[in-house]
């Protein structure tokens, strides 16, 4: 299978999301051990509002996180996002916009060409992040959009807490921007072994792009075909990859982390 998605990025930003809407299919790999989450984190009740030219974009969503101490109410979620250097601001790449103006919670998003957004909600205070994907369509006409559980992850360099500053400060993800390839992407399961292989080439402007490999091995527990993972390192780089899986768009979520 061959899958191809271009994304823009800051050449300063340090995650990178490229949203991949590809069939998930099976095939057989050598696992390696991979972090294990720290909880579930449920988004429900997501909402978008635009304003008439598409300048700004209210967005409003509750979440609740499976380690937080029982009978935790949800937490509610508001916040702006501005339209930046002629993007609209449903299409705008977008970071540290800051939940009700508090310094706990952060959200990072990025939107695909395919028609969907995909959102990094971050604890800032906990370093801890999880991510999440939601459809144009059900975004600009106000339809129901379905909760979304998905596992919750330390970044890649948990002793290292994250600056505050760069996650409260909106960055401009159009100035200096660069614009990465993934080509020639291969994602294969062997259920029966709760195997993964991902294989795919990053074009980041270097002479001859980036191979990165992935062998991973799904808890016994998962199913290995909508597996979501974090902090899995490309084989024999730096590179680091994330994927979650959107269940209603059979989709697959992808972050590359340099």
């Amino acid at each position: 299978m061959q899958a191809q998605a271009a994304i823009s990025a800051l050449k300063n930003m340090k995650k990178f999301v490229v949203p991949l809407v590809c069939q998930l299919f099976a095939l057989l790999v050598r696992g390696d051990e991979h972090p294990q989450p720290v909880g579930n984190w449920t988004v429900s009740n997501v909402s978008r509002t635009r304003s008439a030219g598409n300048e700004t974009c209210d967005w409003k969503f509750q979440f609740s996180q499976s380690e937080a101490p029982p009978d935790t109410p949800p937490t509610f979620c508001q916040f702006t996002v501005d339209a930046d250097n002629g993007h609209n601001c449903d299409t705008v790449t977008f970071s540290g916009a800051a939940c009700n103006g508090t310094e706990r919670y952060s959200v990072n998003g990025g939107h695909a060409p395919e028609g969907f957004i995909v959102m990094v909600l971050l604890d800032i205070e906990e370093n801890v992040e999880a991510y999440f994907g939601f459809d144009d369509t059900a975004l600009n006409t106000g339809a129901h959009i379905p909760e979304q559980t998905m596992n919750a992850y330390p970044p890649k360099s948990p002793s290292k807490p994250r600056a505050r500053n760069v996650l409260e400060k909106p960055l401009l993800p159009r100035d200096n921007e660069t614009t990465w390839t993934v080509k020639n992407m291969y994602r294969a399961v062997t259920p029966s072994e709760h195997r993964i292989l991902i294989d795919m080439l990053i074009l980041d402007g270097s002479p001859e792009g980036v191979v990165c490999q992935l062998a991973l091995q799904a808890p016994e527990d998962a199913d290995p075909e909508t597996w979501g993972f974090s902090n899995a390192n490309c084989i024999d780089n730096g590179w680091t990859v994330h994927w979650g899986y959107m269940s209603d768009q059979d989709a697959g979520v992808m972050t590359l982390v340099p």
